[in-house]
């Protein structure tokens, strides 16, 4: 799986697991939700790197300004290819059926961010 999609998801699979599932479901999101908090700050640390690599500057309003637009460019081709690592993702998805979480609110963005970590039934 695509740490990209792992880092959409992530803050989804937070939000759900504060929900109370059977227990056998609550544990496959417990467990998929540490795995991807394992893989979230795996890229924030080297978000991280690549600021100090290519020489950034974090701004007060949390924008990163850089000295040249060539260490800009740099700093983007680095930041897609950590969203492009292909990460060993061996969780199956998890099984939410309308009956076992009749008072579940998502949005429709929760909906597309969880795909391939969640089946809405």
């Amino acid at each position: 799986m695509l740490q990209g999609k792992i880092n959409k998801a992530y803050p989804a699979l937070k939000r759900l697991s504060e929900y109370r599932l059977p227990l056998k479901k609550a544990r496959l999101l417990y467990t998929m939700t540490k795995k991807a908090e394992e893989c979230f700050e795996f890229a924030v640390q080297e978000h991280r790197k690549s600021v100090e690599e290519f020489n950034g500057t974090v701004n007060r309003d949390g924008t990163i300004s850089f000295a040249s637009p060539e260490m800009f460019g740099k700093f983007q081709d680095r930041t897609s290819e950590i969203q492009n690592f292909d990460v060993e993702w061996d969780i199956e998805p998890v099984k939410l059926v309308e009956s076992e979480v009749a008072d579940l609110k998502v949005s429709p963005s929760d909906i597309n961010d969880l795909d391939g970590f969640v089946i809405f039934e």
